[in-house]
C-alpha cells in the first residue's frame, strides 16, 4: 500500500499515466521505455505592426493559439515519428492538452481570453481546470517533495552484531548456504 502511494506521487507517474502528456522517445516493439518527453510547445504566434509587438490572439482570440499545431515550427508528423511511433493523433491530443494549459493559465494571469474560449480549450484538450492547475504546478513551481519523491532510508546496523566472529581454530564457519553474505532473510523495517 505504501509503495503504491509513493509510485502515484512520482512526477513520472503523473506525466505519463495520469495526465498522458509525456511520451517515450522512439517507442519500439517489445521494448520498455525508460525515458519520457513532454513535447515542446512552440511560442505564441505574434506579429509586429507599426513598431508594436502584439500576439495574434488579440484579434481572432483562441483560433491562433489552437491552430498553432498545424503551423508549428516542428511538424506533427516528425514529432509523431519520434514520440508516438508515427501516430499523429496521439501527438495532437497531447498538444491540445498542452495548449489548454497555456490558454487556461493565460486567462488566469493576463485575463485577455474570455471564459467561453477557455472552456472550449479545456474541452478540446479533454482536461479540467483542476488538472490544468496540477500540470502547471508540477511543471513550473513544484516543491522539493513534489519534484523528488525519495523513499525513507534504512537505518544502518552493525554487521558484527549479526554474525559471530569467524574463528579458524574452532571452525565455526557457516554450515549451510545463505547463512552469511549480502541480503536479508526478513524485510527491513523502514522509517523512523
Amino acid at each position: 500500500m505504501r509503495r503504491s502511494r509513493l509510485r502515484r506521487s512520482l512526477p513520472v507517474f503523473q506525466f505519463v499515466k495520469k495526465w498522458g502528456i509525456a511520451l517515450p522517445l522512439h517507442p519500439e516493439f517489445r521494448t520498455l521505455p525508460m525515458l519520457f518527453y513532454v513535447p515542446p510547445l512552440g511560442p505564441v504566434l505574434a506579429k509586429v505592426e507599426n513598431g508594436v509587438y502584439d500576439n495574434i490572439a488579440n484579434e481572432s482570440r483562441l483560433g491562433p493559439l489552437m491552430s498553432s499545431l498545424e503551423r508549428s515550427r516542428i511538424p506533427l508528423r516528425y514529432m509523431a515519428s519520434l514520440l508516438a511511433g508515427g501516430n499523429e493523433e496521439i501527438i495532437r491530443d497531447v498538444y491540445k492538452k498542452l495548449v489548454a494549459v497555456r490558454v487556461y493559465m493565460r486567462s488566469r494571469k493576463v485575463k485577455d481570453i474570455p471564459d467561453e474560449e477557455v472552456q472550449r480549450a479545456l474541452s478540446e484538450g479533454k482536461t479540467t481546470a483542476a488538472e490544468v492547475e496540477a500540470i502547471w504546478r508540477l511543471t513550473s513551481m513544484p516543491t522539493f517533495e513534489e519534484r523528488f519523491v525519495v523513499p525513507p532510508m534504512e537505518r544502518e546496523t552493525a554487521v558484527d552484531a549479526l554474525f559471530p566472529q569467524l574463528d579458524p581454530v574452532s571452525h565455526n564457519y557457516p554450515i549451510r548456504k545463505g547463512a552469511v553474505g549480502v541480503g536479508f532473510h526478513t524485510d527491513p523495517a523502514r522509517g523512523p
